[in-house]
């Protein structure tokens, strides 16, 4: 159990607060809906997947922006799930 908590203490859910983890709960209520119940699919999936995005707690110190550093000596090292698409639309490998 003190190694779960431990995990837990390096992962960005030690910082949750109840207003991230009430939008993040809205946010698979949507995506049930969308998936389960077949209320709205097109627009009901998205919106409760950008909640989820959007509400996920960060590490201080953790950059989730698009403009992550690319000078790093990798290039992606430490890059977030948006910068990686960001790269992608912005060297053209997206159409």
């Amino acid at each position: 159990m003190e190694i779960l908590f431990e995990f837990l203490q390096t992962t960005g859910f030690a910082l949750m607060k109840p207003g991230n983890a009430m939008m993040i709960t809205i946010g698979v209520i949507f995506i049930a809906l969308a998936i389960i119940k077949d209320y709205e699919p097109l627009l009901l999936l998205p919106i409760g997947f950008g909640i989820i995005v959007g509400n996920i707690p960060f590490l201080e110190g953790m950059s989730l922006s698009v403009y992550d550093d690319w000078n790093t000596p990798s290039g992606l090292q430490g890059a977030s799930v948006l910068s990686l698409l960001y790269f992608g639309v912005k060297f053209g490998l997206f159409p």
